[in-house]
């Protein structure tokens, strides 16, 4: 979302930030609905880092590490907070060197 644009009905700009990358890469503003669930979520946030489908992306919000079948809005995230991206390895995938 660019400076001056509003956000779509019921949703939220939402600060992410992937400790995995450069600290001028970090940070992502997505807009979120906070009445879809957290997988959902992530799957936005997979896609926008650009996190390959053999990772799962680990959400960490105010010492909450965010689980899947919940709401995002009962984690009561706010257009201020950040919410920590740690790409993870996907139970079951290999890496091969």
């Amino acid at each position: 979302m660019s400076a001056g644009q509003q956000p779509q009905s019921g949703r939220i700009p939402v600060q992410f930030r992937n400790v995995n990358l450069p600290p001028a890469e970090q940070i992502k503003i997505i807009e979120v609905d906070p009445e879809q669930t957290v997988d959902i979520i992530r799957k936005q946030v997979q896609e926008a880092f650009n996190i390959p489908d053999t990772q799962t992306a680990e959400l960490i919000s105010a010492g909450h590490n965010l689980q899947g079948g919940k709401r995002f809005k009962e984690y009561n995230v706010g257009k201020k907070d950040v919410v920590t991206v740690i790409p993870r390895q996907r139970p079951g995938f290999s890496v091969r060197l």
